[in-house]
């Protein structure tokens, strides 16, 4: 998507392998979901690098993804193991910004019944 200011009023539900790209001013966000992605090929990419202002989401949920954002609000991330497997980690890219903020991490376990995971 490029726009000067991108707005996502509804509910965004990625697949898994899905790279969800933006540029632009600024975006905002309802709700992210990337909980169908998983370790290897399965992986999904947020890629908002080419955002110069914020990004703004109320709500991100993860299993493995990457995540290139700089200058960001997140409300609530939310990190979850989606198979039976180990290591579903939400990788942010080397440079988040000064002026980014996460209001509330959670890690839960989702499908797998040991967590495995975890934000770097």
């Amino acid at each position: 998507v490029d726009a000067h200011t991108a707005y996502f009023n509804g509910n965004i539900y990625l697949g898994k392998s899905t790279n969800l790209r933006v540029n632009g001013h600024s975006a905002h966000f309802k709700n992210i979901d990337a909980t169908k992605s998983d370790n290897g090929l399965n992986i999904s990419t947020l890629d908002f690098s080419g955002v110069t202002d914020k990004v703004n989401i109320n709500k991100l949920t993860t299993s493995a993804t990457n995540v290139n954002i700089k200058n960001f609000d997140i409300k609530e991330l939310v990190v979850t193991t989606r198979v039976q497997s180990f290591g579903q980690y939400t990788i942010f890219g080397e440079n988040i910004g000064d002026k980014s903020r996460i209001g509330v991490v959670s890690l839960q376990t989702g499908y797998s019944p040991a967590y495995s995971g975890g934000v770097t």
